[in-house]
């Protein structure tokens, strides 16, 4: 009858395993022949495996399934992604209607804009966007240029289906992406 060698390592650590099993803790165990940060290791191992935190986090029933986990982060990631842009189009919406409801006068600072996405109140004035001149100058926009833009972002912000994305149609369409992205 042949007997199946196993390597020294697993059996040292099956072994380790089979004591764990019978209710031992690391400080208990001192025939296995590992260092104690291997026990500890092991340890870590089957209370993953077979222990309490097993079965607290389903290990014990299932075998960890790491591309499952990674599509799922990678959803999680991508629905953050959506609701932050989500946010920004709102507040894009509401610097767009006061704009068109703004006389455009930059003597005074206009009035002052509660935005939903970001849930703080602004001063439109400090909205507005800024673009360079023949001279490399940095100037405020015009309140139409404004309007444009905004309208723009809002339209391309409902069609993204992400920042990238977004990204993607701004650099497309040809216009500048916002500094809050």
């Amino acid at each position: 009858m042949c007997a199946v060698k196993r390597h020294y390592a697993i059996a040292r650590k099956a072994k380790a395993f089979g004591r764990f099993d019978e209710g031992k803790r690391p400080l208990d165990i001192d025939d296995v022949p590992v260092t104690r940060r291997t026990l500890y290791q092991y340890y870590g191992e089957w209370r993953r495996e077979r222990g309490i935190a097993g079965k607290q986090t389903g290990f014990a029933l299932r075998k960890f399934d790491r591309r499952a986990y990674l599509e799922a982060r990678e959803r999680e990631r991508r629905r953050r992604e959506k609701r932050r842009l989500g946010r920004l189009v709102m507040d894009w919406e509401v610097i767009l209607e006061a704009l068109g409801e703004w006389d455009g006068d930059l003597r005074h600072i206009g009035p002052k804009v509660y935005l939903p996405g970001s849930e703080r109140y602004r001063w439109l004035n400090h909205m507005l966007r800024r673009k360079k001149d023949q001279h490399g100058k940095s100037i405020d926009m015009t309140r139409e240029e404004n309007l444009r833009l905004y309208a723009k972002w809002v339209q391309l912000g409902k069609k993204a289906q992400g920042v990238a994305d977004f990204k993607r149609l701004c650099d497309k369409e040809g216009i500048p992406v916002p500094a809050e992205i």
